[in-house]
């Protein structure tokens, strides 16, 4: 009888331990499954956020890259002012420049 008693508390200290195991597997999955969504979505975010990224970095180089030209002109313009002989200069009498688009100047 004692053995009986014996095994059987065994039996359920067995069963008691495999649910609790079936228990702990159960919460490790659902802990799996919630941690790659939430890096799914982290990932997705992050994309995002590198594509605005991305579009502002652009939309900055293409406004620097304007104003550069820009300043580039103007400085270009004075050089040619300076360089060519304006029409009150006594040098007036030397052939024009070659070209004479005023835009380019």
């Amino acid at each position: 009888m004692k053995r009986s008693l014996t095994v059987l508390i065994c039996s359920f200290c067995l069963m008691g331990s495999v649910l609790a195991d079936e228990g702990v597997v159960d919460k490790t999955k659902l802990a799996i499954e919630r941690g790659a969504e939430a890096t799914a979505e982290g990932v997705k975010r992050g994309v995002e956020a590198a594509g605005h990224g991305i579009e502002v970095g652009l939309s900055a180089a293409g406004r620097g890259i304007k104003r550069g030209a820009d300043a580039t002109g103007r400085a270009m313009h004075k050089v040619v002012e300076k360089v060519s002989p304006s029409s009150d200069s006594p040098r007036s009498t030397e052939a024009p420049p070659a070209d004479t688009n005023p835009e380019r100047r």
